[in-house]
């Protein structure tokens, strides 16, 4: 039998998992069971908490038990934090066991047994009012299980993210392809694997720049990063020109988290005294904090060294020369792995293109003279020039 005043009691005695309880859904279900322990229920407070309570459940779930599979799997609760970090212990464990008996044990009501415990007040307004349907929560170890692989929090939501403003926002959809949709540029694609798979085994592992011609893919390459199946504890923040001041804070906060992680800047360039140039700078060496081991930068530019050069550079003593070209050098030279991406030779470029029509479906007798044409009134042999080329044969415009 259903026992409204019981069930608060259980739930407000959560431990291990006790931040569950500052979730609005469960905050609306705690305002609910309350309301419904009162000496005389009030109709508009059940109405409200129930329907506040359906709306956190209905946003995005289905059921009560789906809300809180998916929260118990971000939400940074004592237990997950600790399984996450390697550090739980005996008495957490059981602690956690109890909790997640008693939150499994509201999932699997249904929203009639709510329903019925309200008519009594509700004056028939509850009638026709949407529910869900009873559910059970994951076991204990399956949920163990993920803490130890995706961690908690923020960062166990996904593998792509954005931060700009102070804010960190996840990347639902992202503008990326797999390494297996990629050709061309061989060389400089193993590298960064070879890196960025020593960063995720927790091996000593560089800053990367990709440097070069525009449309060649630099940014490409980065993007695909998080299709490889063996990186899945790798999370791809991209930040931009605007945020650099925040670098520190948050190298910080990826170097506190159990996954690995690159701070992707791209299409970086600085005119001199540019403010960014310094924040980046001190980021990657010079700050009296190191760098933790599960955090790189990786930035992409179409300069070398970042920075505009200017005629009045090279004017001057040759003191002032030297001083000026280490100064606009020195941001490079702070990134271990640096990898030109110039522009293809023809035959590549027709290599390129050969492979894309043929993963398209496209055959065309004559595509080399289309695209050495196409070539020639666009911005040169680059990998994204041979991305529109393919474009314009689907949509029949060449």
């Amino acid at each position: 039998m259903f026992d409204a005043k019981v069930q608060l009691l259980h739930l407000r005695s959560l431990t291990a998992l006790r931040p569950m309880l500052d979730l609005p859904g469960l905050q609306a279900l705690q305002a609910l069971l309350s309301e419904l322990t009162a000496p005389a229920p009030e109709a508009l407070k059940l109405l409200d908490s129930y329907g506040a309570l359906l709306s956190a459940i209905r946003a995005e779930h289905y059921s009560l038990g789906q809300y809180l599979a998916e929260h118990l799997a971000l939400t940074p609760t004592p237990l997950g934090a600790a399984v996450a970090s390697g550090h739980e212990d005996a008495a957490l464990l059981a602690a956690g066991k109890r909790d997640l008996t008693i939150l499994d044990g509201l999932t699997q009501l249904d929203s009639t047994v709510f329903l019925e415990a309200m008519v009594p007040y509700t004056q028939g307004a509850e009638a026709g009012m949407l529910g869900w349907e009873a559910d059970s929560l994951p076991a204990l170890a399956d949920l163990i299980s993920g803490w130890r692989c995706n961690g908690v929090g923020v960062f166990a939501a996904g593998q792509a993210f954005r931060y700009d403003h102070g804010q960190l926002h996840r990347v639902l959809n992202t503008d990326s392809i797999s390494q297996e949709d990629m050709t061309g540029y061989e060389w400089q694609r193993q590298q960064v694997l070879q890196n960025t798979r020593a960063l995720v085994q927790g091996q000593r592992a560089n800053n990367v720049l990709l440097y070069g011609d525009s449309g060649t893919g630099k940014s490409a390459l980065i993007k695909s990063l998080i299709h490889e199946p063996d990186l899945a504890q790798l999370r791809l923040i991209e930040v931009d020109k605007a945020s650099f001041g925040d670098l520190p804070a948050l190298l910080r906060l990826c170097g506190s988290q159990s996954q690995v992680f690159v701070i992707f800047l791209d299409d970086i360039s600085f005119e001199p005294e540019d403010p960014a140039y310094g924040a980046l700078k001190s980021a990657l060496e010079g700050g009296l904090e190191p760098c933790a081991g599960n955090v790189r930068i990786y930035a992409t530019s179409n300069r070398r060294h970042m920075v505009k050069e200017l005629h009045s550079d090279r004017s001057g003593d040759q003191l002032h020369i030297r001083e000026t070209i280490q100064e606009q050098t020195s941001l490079a030279e702070r990134f271990g792995l640096k990898l030109p991406y110039l522009a293809m030779t023809k035959p590549e470029y027709l290599a390129m293109v050969h492979f894309m029509a043929a993963r398209e479906g496209i055959e065309d007798p004559s595509i080399d003279a289309k695209a050495n044409q196409w070539e020639l009134e666009h911005a040169g042999r680059t990998p994204r020039v041979v991305r529109q080329f393919i474009d314009a044969l689907h949509a029949g415009t060449v």
